[in-house]
């Protein structure tokens, strides 16, 4: 299961990711960004999923349109598995979700 989490409000981007892990036991989170502060927020997100014992090693994945110098960096510091930028084909973040699953799953 994978839990997608558009850019919405913050309030709405918690619950959803709430209910992405809790209820639907997502094993990777993919978070549609659209702004800088977007980063902490998924370090936040990140933080929080590291607290409980459950959910400590869901992979969080950047989906962005805009592409900032330094943002893939930002977003691994910040915790994320990967950082991608828009125009992404279809494949490419299958590939990405893939890679990020397989990496997860040999730890």
């Amino acid at each position: 299961m994978v839990g997608v989490c558009s850019d919405i409000t913050e309030r709405k981007q918690a619950e959803a990711e709430r209910k992405a892990v809790e209820e639907e036991r997502a094993r990777l989170l993919v978070r549609e960004q659209a702004v800088r502060a977007e980063i902490e927020r998924a370090s936040r997100l990140k933080d929080r999923l590291k607290a409980d014992g459950a959910t400590r090693d869901i992979p969080i994945i950047i989906l962005t349109a805009r592409k900032e110098p330094g943002g893939a960096q930002r977003a691994v510091q910040a915790g994320c598995a990967a950082y991608l930028t828009k125009p992404c084909r279809p494949a490419e973040l299958v590939a990405v979700i893939r890679k990020v699953l397989s990496e997860q799953q040999s730890v």
